[in-house]
């Protein structure tokens, strides 16, 4: 096996191995719980997001959208 070779199959292979460890998690229940209430709750937006609304409906009313 070349050095090359080697090289690209060990960075292959630990990179599997730092992929695999991060791959998954674990909740607990009670996490698991919340993480899906927080999913499931409607968002309200915030005033800043309010704001980038208004300001692109109105340049989309204008017609000075620009892309």
């Amino acid at each position: 096996m070349s050095l090359s070779d080697y090289a690209t199959h060990t960075l292959l292979e630990r990179s599997r191995e730092v992929r695999n460890r991060h791959a998954d998690r674990v909740l607990s229940d009670t996490d698991r719980e919340l993480f899906l209430a927080l999913l499931a709750a409607p968002a309200n937006p915030n005033i800043e997001l309010v704001r980038a609304a208004k300001a692109f409906k109105q340049v989309v009313q204008r017609g000075t959208l620009k892309v």
